[in-house]
Parts: C-alpha cells; sequence; structure tokens
C-alpha cells in the first residue's frame, strides 16, 4: 500500500523540502524533483536514532527526562498536542500516527528539521586540537609568543568554523521550535551569542559572518535556513560583564 505523500502535488513537497532542509537541486531553481523531495522525506523518517538524538530533539522542545521511552512519548504528546497544521499533515502523509509504533519515526524526522544530516556531517573540527590552540593562544596573552604562524593560522580557521556553526545551529533550533511549535525566538539573537562566546569574550574581534558561505559549503548548503526563516526577536540591550555583545 502506498503512502499518501505519493499522491502529493509538487507545490505542497516543495514546502517539505524547505521544512526538512532536504537540500536543493543545481537546476529548477534549486527546487528537487517530487521523486527526489519523496525519497528523502521516507529516507530520514526511517532512520535510526539513539539517545543523543532523542536529548537533542527534546531540548529544543523542552522536554526533560531521565527515562528515554518516556521522553519519546512526551516528544510525541508535545508534537501532536502544540504542533503546527504542516507538521500534522506530514505525519499524516507519511503514515506517522501511531504513539507506540511510530516515535522513533517522529523523533528521526525531527531530528532532519533540528539538525540535517548534511549540516552534521560536514561541519566538525578536531576538538583535541582546538583545545591545544585555545590553551596556547591564552598563555601567549601574558606572556611570549607561543604560537606559530602556521597554528595561529589554524586556530583562526577552526574559530571560525565554530562561530559559523554555532550560528547556524541557532537558527536551525529557532526555526525548528517556529515550524514545529509556532514559538517565536526569545533571548539573545544568535550572531551576538556565538561572536562572544567564541570570540569577543576572549578579547579578540568578531569575525565576519559574510564569509561564512564563502569559506564552507556546509553552511551555503542552508542558505534559506536564517534569521528571516522565524520572527524577529523582540526589542533588547545585553551585558556582559559591562560590555555590549558584539555582533
Amino acid at each position: 500500500m502506498s503512502l499518501p505523500i505519493m499522491k502529493e502535488r509538487a507545490p505542497r513537497l516543495r514546502n517539505y523540502q524547505v521544512l526538512c532542509n532536504l537540500g536543493e537541486s543545481k537546476r529548477r531553481g534549486g527546487w528537487l524533483t517530487v521523486a527526489e523531495i519523496k525519497k528523502g522525506l521516507i529516507k530520514y523518517s526511517n532512520l535510526p536514532v539513539d539517545r543523543p538524538v532523542i536529548r537533542k530533539v527534546a531540548q529544543a522542545m523542552d522536554i526533560k527526562g531521565r527515562d528515554l521511552n518516556g521522553v519519546v512519548e512526551s516528544i510525541w504528546r508535545k508534537t501532536k498536542g502544540e504542533g503546527t497544521p504542516i507538521i500534522h499533515r506530514l505525519l499524516r502523509q507519511l503514515r506517522i500516527t501511531d504513539e507506540k509504533s511510530d516515535g522513533e519515526k517522529l523523533v528521526a524526522l525531527l531530528y532532519q528539521i533540528l539538525y540535517p544530516e548534511s549540516f552534521r556531517d560536514r561541519s566538525k573540527i578536531d576538538q583535541d586540537e582546538y583545545k591545544k590552540l585555545i590553551t596556547l593562544q591564552k598563555s601567549e596573552r601574558d606572556g611570549p609568543v607561543v604560537l606559530t604562524a602556521d597554528q595561529n593560522k589554524r586556530l583562526e580557521a577552526m574559530m571560525a568554523s565554530k562561530v559559523c556553526k554555532c550560528v547556524k545551529e541557532q537558527h536551525l533550533r529557532h526555526r525548528f521550535r517556529y515550524l514545529v511549535l509556532n514559538i517565536s525566538p526569545e533571548g539573545v539573537p544568535p550572531e551576538a551569542m556565538c561572536q562572544w562566546s567564541i570570540f569577543n569574550q576572549r578579547g579578540m574581534k568578531g569575525f565576519d559572518l559574510t564569509g561564512c558561505d564563502k569559506r564552507f559549503s556546509w553552511h551555503r548548503t542552508l542558505k534559506k535556513v536564517t534569521a528571516k526563516s522565524y520572527p524577529a526577536f523582540p526589542p533588547q540591550t545585553v551585558k556582559n560583564s559591562g560590555k555590549m555583545l558584539e555582533g
């Protein structure tokens, strides 16, 4: 028996393509074919999920709990009770309708919206090397030069990757909460928060975020995931240690 999604027309399927971060074609204005969209939706709703995946989705939905089965049940109830119309329709079309047998399918699909496969697999850096270089950079502030030119260049590249990834992750999170649960953003905008945590608090000038697309292909694949993909943050004045956060 075929899924109802097989009968959906292109306009609605394109909404699902954007919602679920299925990527873009190099032709047709970026739109995938109907067959490609259907294949992607079925693929990502059937991927296996583990503890980190469940925890990441739960955190984005403000769900807590130690028992993983209970957490999955809470994700199901919250999605069914507070989810947006587009999510409800997509779940019906994919026949993700039974709480007992389809809970992990729901989590897998939500995880693709929150943290797309193309992004999570390609934006990693060597954390051990990064920590080592950061330690050397801290030592350099209070003494003689420690970092070599090559190490300094490597650290700059890694910090650029981290801030670009941080901003994109935060955009994905706020977009997820809005498109899945209709929750508008709160707190500090991603650009300010990430620049501060990675550069400013170390006394360094922030990275020009317009360079993210130029440097990283994994950043370009999510070009529609920006601050424009969810409502604006409320006006605010945020300070840290007496200094304004730099955007």
